[in-house]
């Protein structure tokens, strides 16, 4: 097996062929290029369904999106809107499938044997599960209330909590600013990483982290040179450099040295300031996990991302030949049949 790191000193310069990445989802995994994406999800029976089309990014119409630090912020607007629609989609097949294999509900058969009564023809299964789907879609405005509630919950357990905690865990946090913004990160931190082995001990969480793998493995042994098959893939580590968890340790990591600029303002204060520091900081993360495919074997990169990979071992777990399988399957749909140097505009992350 190759090493955590080592991974990325064995495969092919990035620059000089295409950049995929991805992240899992339910029971599967989307892959994207720069410029499709494509979305493969295992059924219950354990027929692979997917699920591709174009993307066009906001970088690929507007070059000034491309430049640095200014690309990151579109990149990763645009990865979470792609993230939240590929979850969606294969929530909607885990749904299908449960329909399906139920046949309905009660509710269901009652309105069949009134059609059989009134001379009508009994629905398909699949037109009885497009029915049980529908009604038990989540209206819109739900999810939009679902999605701002989610989102304060972790912007005040993971920004607000840490510098509430630290400026009373550190005596005369005013003057000692700089040890108070190192406890403020360091809590946060913890909180992060307590809070991925905490759901990771959930099996629906845990198989998705497997997945999380897969994706990688598949992605890690393209970028070798390898077969991109099952059998090569699971010679590979589950780890990879442009990984969302290493992405989110290196923020904090940032935040900590942006705080120095800051002191220790008020706590509603210093709360506007994080809130403000996220994009800035987030898009000079970007940057490192760029160079961190650029350059895989500069020491001060690999130092750099070194807290990450390790992180990172508890969102992408070693896969089963099965999900890699289907890992595999949503690479061969976005894969390109020449692989010319080309740029990502976007700047496609493995997720």
């Amino acid at each position: 097996m190759r090493s955590a790191i080592g991974i990325q000193a064995a495969r092919r310069s990035l620059p000089e062929t295409l950049i995929y990445g991805g992240q899992a989802v339910i029971e599967g995994v989307m892959m994207r290029s720069p410029t499709q994406v494509a979305i493969a999800v295992r059924k219950p029976d354990g027929e692979i369904v997917v699920n591709k089309r174009r993307v066009v990014t906001f970088a690929t119409r507007h070059k000034w999106a491309r430049w640095p630090f200014l690309r990151g912020i579109f990149g990763l607007f645009e990865a979470f809107s792609l993230g939240i629609s590929a979850l969606n989609y294969s929530a909607e097949i885990a749904a299908s499938a449960e329909a399906e294999k139920q046949g309905g509900d009660g509710d269901d058969d009652g309105e069949v044997a009134r059609r059989q009564a009134a001379g009508g023809t009994q629905d398909s299964g699949e037109t009885r599960a497009t029915q049980v789907r529908q009604r038990r879609a989540i209206p819109a405005w739900l999810m939009a209330i679902n999605m701002v509630v989610s989102l304060s919950i972790f912007l005040a357990l993971f920004l607000v909590l840490p510098t509430y905690a630290a400026g009373h865990i550190v005596p005369h946090a005013k003057k000692a600013w700089m040890l108070a913004n190192a406890v403020e990160g360091g809590i946060r931190l913890l909180l992060v990483v307590g809070y991925m082995g905490a759901i990771s001990l959930w099996e629906p969480i845990r198989r998705v982290f497997h997945y999380h793998g897969a994706e990688h493995q598949v992605i890690n042994t393209y970028e070798a040179g390898d077969p991109v098959t099952v059998e090569a893939a699971a010679t590979h580590e589950p780890l990879h450099a442009r990984c969302g968890t290493t992405f989110l340790v290196i923020v904090i990591l940032l935040k900590i040295v942006a705080g120095i600029f800051v002191g220790w303002p008020s706590l509603a204060v210093r709360a506007v300031l994080r809130l403000a520091l996220l994009f800035p900081v987030a898009s000079v993360a970007y940057e490192i996990t760029k160079l961190a495919a650029k350059y895989p074997d500069n020491p001060l990169v690999r130092a750099t991302i070194a807290p990450g990979m390790w992180i990172q071992r508890l969102t992408a777990r070693r896969a089963t030949p099965d999900m890699l399988a289907v890992s595999v399957r949503a690479f061969e749909a976005v894969q390109m049949e020449s692989a010319q140097p080309q740029a990502s505009p976007s700047g496609v992350a493995a997720s």
